[in-house]
């Protein structure tokens, strides 16, 4: 008995020992679950700020870019509207001159036409009045040359004027059109940034669930595994009781056995003692 209590009693420390093993094994592998979820959780946030970072970067670099082109095309706008005004300006300079040479030329040709008619007329003997005349009457045609071509200058300058008008209006229009578009792009590069965001908080907070979800899944999983364990540990050691208790009935049993065993013996010998002691008194 007292060997069959040792070796219970070594059984259940060695099943206590076991558990005890069973629940640290559990404990680290939620502590190893644990920290790899903490890294992947981790690993995700350094991949999602990598990412906003880049996609930030080239929404910038496009800005920056499309920032550049719009300087450079106005820069070029402004050359070509400078190179044409200046155009325009060399352009009238070279044609009023070319109408004063060609009035120039006109009244050389009608002076000297004037004088083959006056050589060919025999008006040699013209009086000075009339030559004078003559010379007034050309330097009012002169006069009046020179005051239309003036005029016409000064309506050259104010088509030119009007042009350079209509020009800046025009470059005053769409320059306003372009900062419009840029206002435009920049706001729908905010949306789709916004938007990214969102979408990519999302995707963590979706992470998050699934991550959160595997978990408890798991430990919903440890939960039973320990609740089968626990009931598989009680039904043992239930069973051990029992088994125990039928060692301990049987040990009862034989105890008693043998007790009734020596009881009858005695009475069979103290039997035979009497009946011989009787023989020996009947003798």
């Amino acid at each position: 008995a007292s060997e069959r209590a040792r070796r219970e009693r070594a059984s259940a420390e060695r099943e206590s020992e076991r558990a005890r093993a069973e629940r640290e094994r559990a404990s680290a592998c939620r502590e190893r679950v644990s920290e790899h979820g903490e890294r992947e959780r981790a690993s995700a946030e350094r991949e999602s700020e990598q990412a906003r970072g880049e996609r930030e970067r080239t929404s910038a670099e496009r800005e920056s870019e499309q920032a550049r082109r719009e300087r450079a095309s106005e820069r070029a706008q402004r050359e070509r509207a400078s190179a044409c005004r200046e155009r325009a300006s060399e352009h009238g300079e070279s044609e009023r001159a070319r109408r004063e040479r060609a009035n120039e030329r006109g009244e050389r040709e009608s002076e000297r036409a004037r004088r083959e008619r006056a050589s060919a007329r025999g008006e040699s003997k013209r009086t000075w009045r009339e030559r004078e005349r003559e010379r007034e009457s050309a330097s009012e045609r002169r006069d009046r040359k020179r005051a239309s071509a003036e005029r016409e200058s000064a309506h050259g300058e104010s088509k030119r004027a009007r042009r350079e008008r209509v020009s800046a209006h025009g470059e005053g229009e769409r320059a306003s059109a372009r900062r419009d578009r840029k206002r435009a792009s920049a706001e729908r590069e905010s949306e789709r940034a916004e938007r990214e965001r969102a979408s990519a908080h999302r995707e963590r907070e979706r992470a998050r669930t699934e991550r959160a979800s595997a978990h408890r899944e798991r430990e919903r999983a440890r939960t039973e595994r320990e609740s089968e364990r626990g009931q598989r540990e009680r039904e043992r050691a239930r069973t051990e009781r029992e088994r125990a208790h039928g060692e301990r009935e049987r040990a009862h049993g034989e105890r008693e056995r043998t007790r009734t065993d020596r009881e009858r013996v005695q009475r069979e010998r103290a039997r035979e003692r009497a009946s011989a002691r009787g023989e020996k008194e009947s003798e």
